[in-house]
């Protein structure tokens, strides 16, 4: 960056910016092609230089969502300095879960008056504000939360989701042995029934940690422990080594050694990752460690890699056809990276690798139903994206089979889905019928009988001029 811009933006010098920007009219444009870095808004929120600031949102509005090399927004750097002015700067930035880690109760008021649905969101570690909250001991961000939350049709959805390792705002109040909060989560109706990963409930937990006061608000709702722990743990490492280097060398002959490098530096980072897990399971609240970072290591890796290079997520994008950082997640299982990499940069989500499949089509092809949920649930209309021979994550499943009730949550997700047809013209119904899948048709056919579109789907022929009809007959 123009080392004149840089002391601009921290003094908050307007018309020096001005004079900045008249002896190069690019230097802004130049800034924004860097896809991670400290833009001049940055700086200026560092500050507080609000008037600067705001020219600056007026001058290149881009920056107010862009990213530096630590994930961060302006509006995270805003609110981590208590600059509480900003918080009009731009609604649509507003991140609740930020809030709830800080010491920054008056703003988190103010968001959730401005921008109620956000208490919605969850991290790439599936936690939604309360679990975080919960986590910090903020027993005040809670009683805040709470009453909004119950003015809401979603409220009981948000109080027992789960995060990455099974655990609801329930689970994380026993193991942080916080009583008021369990009375508080209990009397939102929390699911006491509820088990995480390791098949514990919230009362499961507070035996092991012999904590008498929270089992005796938990008390009358005991269910067995069946620990589950050990199920994954011999088929995680074996494989990993052999086939993750064949994703990334086969077919790489178009990218440049630096892309290739910058692809192992991650399938490296991906692969420790998923040791480290393997060594250390998450979830596993009798082992003293935290789990909301039993899988998290390789974050701060991550982002010293962007660090050192601004544009090597965008690069990787460049290239048309590629097994991107969010493929070789997906196909590997790791959720939370897969969720990081789709925070930065979401279009790694359409973008089709050299077998013709997006990164929801492999979560399919490999059974990875949590995986195929989670991205989904970012986008709805991963469901839609056309891979080779125009065949859907849709399509994949009707010729697959459903997953345990996969196809019935695509369906519900993005129901228009039921529609799309391959280059061969075949629809959902055509490939379940062609691959046997009865269970299939079945989840499909009652949909279908909801739709307008109905006789035209059911009676559609494929390039052979089959009808499904035609294709269960032969």
């Amino acid at each position: 960056m123009d080392e004149n811009l840089r002391k601009a933006a921290r003094t908050g010098k307007v018309n020096e910016l001005h004079r900045v920007i008249q002896r190069n009219g690019n230097v802004l444009r130049r800034v924004d092609e860097v896809e991670f870095i400290d833009t001049p808004l940055h700086i200026a929120a560092e500050e507080g230089c609000i008037e600067f600031a705001m020219e600056m949102m007026n001058l290149r509005p881009s920056f107010a969502r862009k990213l530096n090399h630590q994930g961060l927004s302006p509006l995270h750097t805003a609110v981590r300095k208590g600059h509480k002015r900003w918080r009009s700067a731009s609604w649509r930035l507003i991140n609740i879960l930020f809030v709830s880690e800080e010491r920054k109760l008056g703003l988190l008021d103010t968001f959730l008056e401005a921008s109620p649905d956000c208490i919605q969101d969850v991290t790439i570690e599936n936690r939604t504000a309360l679990h975080i909250a919960i986590e910090n001991n903020r027993l005040d961000v809670l009683q805040l939360l709470i009453p909004t939350l119950k003015r809401k049709d979603y409220y009981w959805e948000v109080v027992n989701r789960k995060d990455k390792d099974g655990n609801t705002a329930l689970h994380i109040a026993a193991i942080h042995n916080q009583p008021t909060m369990l009375k508080i989560l209990l009397n939102c109706k929390a699911d006491k029934h509820a088990t995480n990963q390791v098949g514990l409930t919230a009362l499961g937990i507070a035996q092991q940690h012999n904590n008498r006061e929270n089992i005796a608000i938990l008390k009358g709702c005991f269910i067995p422990v069946v620990s589950n722990l050990q199920r994954k743990l011999e088929k995680q490492v074996v494989k990993y080594v052999t086939k993750a280097s064949l994703l990334i060398f086969k077919n790489m002959d178009n990218i440049s050694a630096d892309d290739r490098n910058a692809l192992l530096v991650i399938l490296g980072l991906l692969l420790t990752a998923t040791y480290q897990a393997t060594l250390s399971p998450p979830g596993v609240v009798w082992q003293g460690e935290n789990t909301s970072k039993s899988k998290g290591s390789y974050d701060p890796m991550l982002y010293t890699l962007i660090e050192r290079d601004g544009n090597v997520l965008k690069r990787s994008d460049e290239v048309e056809f590629v097994n991107t950082p969010l493929h070789i997640a997906v196909d590997e299982g790791c959720i939370e990276f897969a969720m990081e990499i789709m925070s930065l940069k979401p279009s790694f989500a359409r973008k089709l690798n050299h077998q013709g499949l997006s990164p929801t089509h492999l979560a399919v092809e490999k059974g990875h139903q949590e995986m195929a949920l989670r991205l989904i649930e970012t986008d709805n209309d991963l469901v839609r994206v056309r891979g080779e021979n125009g065949v859907t994550p849709l399509h994949y499943i009707c010729k697959v089979g459903s997953h345990d009730g996969l196809l019935d949550t695509f369906l519900k997700t993005c129901p228009n889905s039921i529609r799309d047809v391959t280059t061969a013209n075949c629809t959902a119904s055509q490939i379940a019928t062609k691959n046997n899948q009865l269970d299939v048709l079945q989840v499909l056919t009652p949909k279908l009988g909801k739709k307008d579109c109905c006789w035209e789907v059911v009676n559609r022929k494929d390039k052979n001029v089959n009808t499904a009809l035609h294709i269960a007959a032969c």
